[in-house]
């Protein structure tokens, strides 16, 4: 239980030393980077799924072909 407190302690006690100024700083460069983070997640999966329905319009029209090909080959 003691090591937990000292933890807490070593971790919180250094932010006495800083200003409100600093601290909101601190904290708005970290909702900023969260943010950048998100949208870039939120970018990629946006890519992700339109990758995934060209390839469904690719496979679509290959089967299409094959299919008029094989029609063709039938006659």
């Amino acid at each position: 239980m003691k090591k937990n407190y000292m933890i807490l302690f070593l971790t919180l006690f250094p932010l006495l030393f800083f200003s409100c100024d600093t601290v909101n700083s601190i904290t708005s460069s970290v909702r900023s980077t969260a943010n950048s983070i998100s949208n870039t997640a939120n970018q990629t999966t946006k890519t992700i799924e339109d990758t995934q329905s060209a390839i469904n319009d690719v496979k679509k029209t290959t089967e299409k072909a094959q299919n008029t090909t094989k029609k063709k080959n039938n006659k």
